[in-house]
């Protein structure tokens, strides 16, 4: 009878745990990602809150920044080492304002003026 009620718990957990998966809130942005300067071209950004979990794509491309939610600010940084062995590092520093994102994306060579629109 205790494996009854043991098997019937861990079944009842795993219902009500993957169900509440579904359920979490989740925001997407996209928008422009614009420089002033013209050897950096404009392009597109995707930004997903979901549980103050943050992933930014920018560019659209498979290059992603993730990190947590600090109330309305938003900073995420990725790095890694190049092909000349210098770092390349990437930075969105961002406010979360209602259904926009606005801020400044960084790279090595380039930035960006960020606005992103909830859809």
């Amino acid at each position: 009878m205790v494996r009854l009620t043991m098997a019937a718990s861990a079944a009842i957990l795993l219902l009500t745990g993957g169900c509440s998966i579904q359920h979490r809130p989740k925001r997407q942005f996209a928008g422009k990602l614009q420089s002033p300067d013209a050897a950096c071209p404009s392009t597109q950004g995707t930004l997903i809150i979901q549980n103050d979990q943050i992933i930014f794509s920018p560019a659209d491309t498979t290059w992603t920044l993730t990190g947590k939610a600090l109330g309305e600010k938003l900073e995420l940084t990725r790095s890694r080492p190049s092909f000349d062995h210098k770092l390349y590092a990437t930075t969105l520093k961002a406010t979360l304002s209602g259904d926009r994102v606005v801020g400044t994306y960084s790279t090595p060579s380039c930035t960006y003026a960020v606005d992103l629109k909830q859809f």
